[in-house]
């Protein structure tokens, strides 16, 4: 249901976010233009953070304003399939490392898990923008149909958020075991600086493993305690929305830190463009 005052949009946190999503885009192109090229892993951060940017813009037109019904039903759609693109397009970081170079029964293992667990994700969103476009059509503002409305998309959240940090678990699981190895490797073969690369490769993966979890649980558990009627219309919020959005601030400052674990050493991206070893 929209607000009964329409704020202009730079007054809401649906603006804010979206300055967010297009700082981290245009940073994403000015490190494309410093390297000389469009490279998988930098593309990552780049659409997740255009997809927080429309996201946040059409969620606004949405829920925060007081236009045509069916223009708001079409936005609320839109909106709800731009964040999907933000949220569950953070594990591909990894993915884009791990899909060249694994190979054999690990790698179908690998892919498996991963898009089955993107399947998972898509339905659970996919359902929630359902219901979202349909309770806008209706337009029905009683406390019992909103209260329903609530109930569920907030159960689908809960089950959304979880493979969407599953799916990052699986990514950084794998990428320590290749990086362990190739330390090993390396280590054997008397080659220092690859092991210091690796050392490098495998703490920036564990730390975003670590912050990406932290935040989809998080998410997971405060969505679910959201009161009637706050999850998409401006403020004031109850303490559950408060820290469900400042979680939702950090995923979206997340993309920055990829942007800056990318290029903070050209030998990474050198790394990134390895072929698949024959003997893996």
């Amino acid at each position: 249901m929209a607000t009964q005052v329409q704020a202009a949009f730079f007054e809401t946190t649906y603006a804010i976010v979206s300055v967010i999503g297009l700082n981290n885009v245009f940073v994403g192109l000015i490190i494309a233009g410093i390297v000389g090229e469009f490279s998988v892993v930098l593309l990552v951060p780049i659409i997740t953070s255009a997809g927080c940017a429309l996201g946040n813009g059409l969620g606004y037109y949405a829920w925060g304003s007081n236009y045509p019904v069916v223009n708001r039903a079409v936005a609320a759609a839109f909106s709800n399939f731009m964040w999907m693109v933000q949220e569950a397009g953070l594990p591909f970081y990894g993915y884009a490392i791990l899909a060249p170079v694994l190979c054999g029964i690990e790698r179908v293992i690998f892919l498996t898990i991963f898009w089955g667990l993107v399947v998972v994700i898509f339905f659970f969103r996919i359902a929630v923008l359902v219901l979202d476009t349909r309770y806008v059509i209706i337009n029905d503002p009683s406390p019992d149909h909103l209260a329903l409305h609530t109930a569920l998309v907030n159960r689908l959240h809960l089950a959304y958020f979880l493979p969407i940090a599953m799916a990052e678990t699986v990514s950084a699981v794998f990428l320590l075991m290749r990086f362990s190895r190739t330390l090993r490797a390396s280590k054997s073969g008397g080659l220092g600086g690859g092991g210091r690369l690796y050392r490098y490769l495998m703490r920036s993966t564990e730390i975003r493993l670590a912050s990406l979890a932290f935040i989809g649980i998080t998410r997971a558990i405060s969505f679910s305690f959201r009161v009637e009627g706050s999850s998409r219309v401006e403020g004031p919020y109850p303490l559950a929305g408060q820290i469900d959005r400042f979680m939702y601030i950090l995923g979206c400052l997340f993309p920055f830190i990829m942007l800056y674990v990318c290029p903070s050493n050209f030998d990474t991206l050198t790394f990134y463009k390895w072929p698949k070893p024959a003997n893996s």
